[in-house]
C-alpha cells in the first residue's frame, strides 16, 4: 500500500490537486486483532490496484492526526476506512469494524461509483433567488409558494 507521506491537510490539498477520492485508514493500535487483519487485506494486490487512483493516509486512533480528522468526521469504529470526496468534502463511504477483502472493495466501488454522483448533484442544485423561496406547510405537505 502507497500511503500519503504529509498530514491530514496535505493529503487533502493532495488529492484536491488529482481530482481524486481521499481515502483515510483509521487504525487500532499495532497488536489490535482488527486493525491487524485490515491491513493485511490493504495489502492485497487487488485492493492496492483498486486505491491506486485514491490518496491514502493511515491514522492512528487517539493521535492528533486522527483527532483533527474526528473534529470533522466521527470516529465511530475502529479500525475503519474512510472515502471522501476531495473536492466537495462528501463522505462517500465509510467501512469498519470486521472488514473482509469483499467488504472493502465493495465500498471502493460505491465510492468510486459515488463521487461522479455527489458531483452532479452539486453542480445541479438549484440557488432559489428570495422570490422563489418554497416553504412547506405545517398542515400540509404540499409546498406553497410565499
Amino acid at each position: 500500500m502507497e500511503w500519503f507521506n504529509g498530514g491530514v491537510g496535505e493529503a487533502i490539498a493532495a488529492a484536491k490537486a488529482k481530482k481524486a477520492i481521499f481515502a483515510v485508514f483509521v487504525k487500532g493500535k499495532s497488536d489490535e486483532e482488527t486493525t491487524i487483519k485490515l491491513t493485511e487485506i490493504l495489502e492485497d494486490s487487488e485492493v492496492v490496484s483498486a486505491l491506486s487512483s485514491m490518496v491514502c493516509i493511515s491514522v492512528e486512533n487517539g493521535t492528533n492526526t486522527c483527532l483533527q480528522f474526528s473534529s470533522i468526521y466521527p470516529v465511530i469504529l475502529v479500525p475503519s476506512v474512510y472515502f471522501i470526496d476531495s473536492s466537495t468534502g462528501v463522505d462517500l463511504e465509510i467501512t469498519g469494524g470486521i472488514v473482509t477483502k469483499e467488504s472493502l472493495m465493495a465500498s471502493i466501488n460505491k465510492a468510486n461509483d459515488k463521487v461522479g454522483e455527489v458531483a452532479d448533484i452539486v453542480q445541479a442544485a438549484p440557488v432559489a433567488s428570495a422570490e422563489e423561496t418554497v416553504t412547506v406547510s405545517e398542515t400540509s405537505a404540499k409546498p406553497t409558494e410565499r
